[in-house]
């Protein structure tokens, strides 16, 4: 069975047991005051601003998936629309104050050694250095792999380490600080299918590699791939016995059907295909638990709960967590965690959304936001929240005038 077959299978699965794995909404009503934070909130790029490389008039109405790299540059989709004739469309861009914002690609133009146009791109990859890394889809049904403008693997391209081989199916990218693509994949041989892990000249993992403890047991699939250093990887997969298991480094870190750590006897239910990981070899993950809450750990460490008190917010507990299924970009250099949530109280239900770098208060609906001078709040956070290996986070907020921004968190 081909890898995006079961990829559509296992998601179908994740929504069918986690309605609430949606993307985050807007949520206008603000949280109470809580402690000040150590954090400077700044207005990266608004709904209203010039898009660079389209037409004249082209600004962005919307954002998705902002990544952010250790030299600050922000790599974002921007949904853009020309007042002139009313056309919609959608870019990749970066960002990087105060330089001026880059376009990367384009819906409806194509890209360097491949036929037909691009249709849509999955969300971006970003490395320390800056470099930019997507999966492509064009207008022939094709999909292809880009660093910027370099093509590093394509549907019918050869596969390191398989004799007459090509890809049939790729995955999104992770990028490490080698400029290295790590990409789950299915290929073909003409006689067999077969799947794993590769780079752009090499196999990283094979999906009949034996899995150490389980003689019985092999890959279907893996979900997204994060790297763990410059060498190893991490990554969810289905298991032929219907399970899930996160994999870090060759290894099993946690099963569907384990205990889940620090939870007081409630049992792992299904594993999120993101997964995240930094250069120490951290892992981090969403479990969801037998009793309908979700947490998040790095390794076996519980660093947050759906259902019990936030410790940076005392009185107040978190409602609902954002996590992409992409995973990639929540984890900094010393194995914090960031993410987003919904929060509420036993007095009046949810009162607000905020985000967290581990215990740690980052923003929090209801705080001013960008120059002071402009009087601006934050209304709502519509995206969960990325972190660079020095602290430094971006998520997408919705301000109290109703426009849309790529918020990014920076320490004073």
């Amino acid at each position: 069975m081909q890898r995006s077959v079961l990829l559509v299978a296992t998601v179908a699965l994740l929504l069918a047991l986690n309605p609430l794995s949606a993307p985050a909404q807007r949520f206008p009503t603000p949280a109470r005051r809580a402690r000040s934070v150590s954090y400077q909130c700044v207005l990266m790029v608004r709904s209203g601003d010039p898009a660079p490389g389209v037409r004249d008039d082209s600004v962005y109405a919307f954002f998705q998936e902002p990544v952010i790299a250790d030299d600050g540059t922000i790599a974002f989709t921007g949904w853009i629309v020309s007042p002139t004739t009313q056309t919609f469309n959608t870019g990749l861009f970066a960002a990087k104050k105060p330089e001026k914002d880059r376009l990367i690609a384009l819906a409806g133009r194509s890209l360097p050694r491949k036929d037909g146009f691009l249709m849509s791109f999955g969300r971006p990859a970003l490395n320390k250095n800056g470099q930019v890394a997507f999966l492509a889809q064009f207008s022939d049904y094709s999909s292809a792999i880009y660093v910027h403008r370099y093509r590093v693997a394509e549907i019918g391209g050869g596969v390191p380490g398989v004799d007459d081989a090509w890809y049939s199916f790729l995955a999104d990218p992770a990028l490490n600080s080698r400029g290295e693509i790590a990409f789950g994949a299915d290929y073909f041989t003409g006689t067999s299918f077969g799947g794993g892990v590769f780079t752009q000249e090499r196999a990283l993992a094979f999906d009949s590699d034996p899995i150490p403890g389980l003689p019985d047991v092999y890959l279907l699939t893996q979900g997204n791939v994060a790297w763990l250093g410059d060498e190893a990887i991490g990554y969810t997969a289905l298991l032929s016995d219907g399970s899930q298991a996160v994999f870090g480094a060759g290894e099993i870190v946690i099963r569907t059907g384990d205990l889940a750590p620090d939870t007081d006897g409630q049992t792992v239910l299904f594993l999120d295909p993101g997964v995240a990981g930094n250069a120490n070899g951290d892992i981090a993950y969403l479990a969801g638990l037998d009793t309908g809450a979700r947490a998040l750990y790095v390794n076996h460490h519980l660093v947050a709960l759906e259902g019990t008190e936030l410790r940076a917010l005392p009185g107040s507990t978190l409602a609902q967590v954002f996590w992409p299924s992409s995973g990639t970009g929540m984890l900094d250099a010393q194995g914090n965690l960031v993410y987003a949530g919904l929060i509420s109280t036993p007095e009046n239900g949810i009162v607000g959304a905020g985000v967290f770098l581990s215990d740690r208060l980052i923003a929090l609906t209801g705080q001013p936001v960008g120059d002071p001078q402009d009087g601006l709040t934050l209304l709502g956070i519509a995206s969960p929240a990325r972190v660079n290996s020095q602290g430094q986070i971006v998520f997408i907020g919705i301000l109290s005038n109703g426009e849309e921004a790529i918020v990014a968190a920076l320490p004073r």
